[in-house]
């Protein structure tokens, strides 16, 4: 976990983007290129409004692709509910490039995971140094019930031909599953004549 690599450009990009949110329909997958009327993470609940997903249990996918300079970044917020934790995260970058056709990547194009309203925002971060696989750290962890500002940017992004490079971010969640009213009640029966029991 790093918390000092992130740029401080990109940190700014997330809590100027972490004020506004509204609310998407989710399935566990969605797709800034295809889902929206803006195509844009940034822009989904209006002019400087991002979206704002709340994640199912199991992998939630996420896809989307910038640019620089035209698109140097996206963001949007996740949420968890007090059952979940967030267990890992991962991104996959541009892994379908024709590898005589490589992106030019450098040290600062980074995913971030940050707190919202936070003196201390940023948990965990990714720093892409080439197109491929990257995850967070064993043992991580996050639990609900809170709100995340998710950002991925980039102040050198570039193809050799024109357009986005696309990336795949993955956010998996366990979810403790609510006890069903008859179990509930069992339960409740069982404490209630094991203290007689031990009067």
């Amino acid at each position: 976990m790093h918390r000092s690599s992130f740029p401080a450009v990109a940190a700014a990009a997330a809590f100027a983007g972490s004020a506004h949110a509204a609310l998407i329909e989710y399935d566990g997958s969605f797709d800034e290129a295809t889902d929206t009327i803006s195509g844009d993470y940034r822009e989904l609940g209006g002019d400087e409004d991002v979206g704002q997903f709340r994640l199912l249990e199991g992998t939630n996918r996420f896809f989307g692709g910038i640019v620089t300079p035209g698109d140097p970044g996206d963001t949007f917020n996740i949420l968890l509910n007090d059952r979940q934790t967030l267990t890992a995260v991962r991104v996959s970058f541009d892994l379908d490039r024709d590898p005589f056709n490589p992106i030019a990547i450098n040290q600062n194009t980074t995913l971030g995971v940050f707190d919202i309203d936070s003196t201390d925002p940023l948990r965990v971060s990714l720093s892409l140094s080439s197109a491929g696989d990257f995850a967070s750290p064993d043992g991580f962890s996050l639990a609900g019930e809170d709100e995340f500002n998710i950002l991925i940017s980039s102040e050198v992004l570039a193809l050799n031909d024109a357009g986005p490079v696309r990336y795949q971010i993955e956010f998996d969640v366990d979810e403790v599953p609510i006890p069903a009213p008859a179990t509930a009640g069992l339960l409740a029966a069982g404490a209630l004549v094991g203290g007689r029991r031990r009067r």
